[in-house]
């Protein structure tokens, strides 16, 4: 795992939320400009693995299949490529990223630089009431888990991470990590195909939240530091072939 302190070679566990909506929710997306509408449908699709790495984001396609116009399709992909799923190929057009070994490690390596210092600060000021919410967040996810609903499970373990962000406040530092979100939850979503990644995330989370609670922040970094250390080693093995997995400098 690439880290601050084994140089050389990520913070919301890889983790960038993407709750499931509600009706309302859904309705006030359909008001959306039609660049935003498209944008987001084909970030959806990307992120759950319906458009896979080297997959071509066809202008012509995408308006057929998303009954859109180009010009919103076309300004859905510049937005794509810039948030780093996408990747323009000069005559030839917009792809969806492959993830090589360095990908996967640049990304876990400036989750681990801000998430460990997030918590840091975290834990340094977090409050009961604060406490409590992250709590009956982690039993909420570990219901989800028990009855199946995996997808909603993650959903939560997402939840915390950004409430972890949200304590720290400081603008910047989510201004940070947010740029990292898309790319997080792309490989959040194929860790979670791992078996028994989900019920190892969470058994972490609680570890993190025992070291919350203590307003501990050197037991609270050290805890999440760990969680994205074998977050990597997972990411590394669902997203690549065995032959691919060579350790990022």
């Amino acid at each position: 795992m690439p880290s601050s302190t084994i140089v050389g070679s990520r913070v919301v566990a890889l983790e960038a939320v993407m709750p499931k909506k509600s009706p309302s929710q859904e309705q006030a997306a359909s008001t959306l400009p039609l660049a935003d509408q498209a944008y987001a449908e084909i970030r959806r699709r990307i992120l759950d693995g319906e458009y896979p790495a080297g997959t071509p984001l066809s202008e012509y396609q995408l308006s057929a299949d998303l009954q859109y116009s180009r010009t919103p399709i076309r300004e859905a992909l510049r937005r794509i490529v810039a948030s780093g799923l996408g990747t323009l190929i000069t005559n030839r057009g917009v792809f969806v990223a492959e993830l090589s070994a360095q990908d996967i490690a640049e990304v876990y390596h400036l989750r681990e630089l801000l998430e460990c210092y997030a918590i840091r600060l975290a834990a340094s000021h977090i409050s009961d009431a604060e406490i409590a919410a992250l709590k009956a967040e982690q039993v909420r996810a570990e219901e989800f888990m028990r009855k199946g609903k995996d997808r909603d499970a993650y959903d939560m373990a997402v939840a915390m991470h950004d409430r972890i962000q949200a304590v720290a406040n400081n603008s910047r530092l989510t201004r940070f990590l947010d740029a990292l979100s898309d790319q997080s939850h792309r490989l959040g979503l194929i860790t979670l195909r791992h078996k028994g990644q989900l019920e190892l995330a969470l058994s972490e989370h609680r570890r993190i939240l025992e070291a919350l609670e203590k307003r501990d922040p050197d037991l609270a970094e050290k805890r999440m530091r760990e969680h994205l250390a074998r977050d990597y080693e997972t990411a590394m093995a669902a997203a690549l072939p065995a032959g691919s997995r060579r350790r990022a400098a």
